[in-house]
């Protein structure tokens, strides 16, 4: 992991389509690094941060949720990847603010390549769709206007 200072990684990160590396673990898979995307239209400005994150389990999600909240991602569309992946909206997180920062103070996370804009605009449209994502969370990503649709 390159050693950054922490105000640049922050400004590589809290910026719409940031994403980073982090040691995380979801349920029985256990801890491994895993790729977070930050969702929120306006991150520098918000108190709590919507991260997304990418699974290789593409299958299994196409089983489980609606394909319109799902978004693919090949490794030739996003080079940060390792293998095709999928999000599912519906599996997006809120974090607060201070969390995401302590993680950046700790060199809990590196920062990668920001998603790319068309990839970016699936997610949003996959957000638009979620039935269970709370709507405080799908503001964040698509303002006010936008979820009152």
């Amino acid at each position: 992991m390159i050693d950054l200072p922490a105000d640049v990684v922050r400004k590589k990160i809290l910026v719409p389509g940031g994403a980073f590396r982090k040691f995380h673990e979801f349920r029985a898979e256990g801890e491994k690094p895993r790729l977070f995307f930050v969702l929120n239209k306006c991150p520098e400005h918000d108190q709590v941060i919507l991260l997304a994150t990418a699974s290789t389990q593409v299958k299994k999600l196409k089983t489980k949720w609606p394909l319109e909240v799902l978004v693919e991602i090949n490794i030739y569309e996003y080079k940060e990847l390792d293998y095709n992946s999928i999000i599912n909206c519906e599996g997006a997180r809120a974090y607060q603010k201070s969390d995401v920062e302590r993680w950046i103070s700790n060199k809990q996370i590196e920062p990668v390549r920001c998603l790319p804009s068309h990839i970016l605009e699936k997610l949003k449209k996959g957000i638009a769709k979620c039935k269970v994502l709370a709507p405080m969370d799908k503001e964040l990503v698509l303002g006010k206007e936008e979820t009152m649709d």
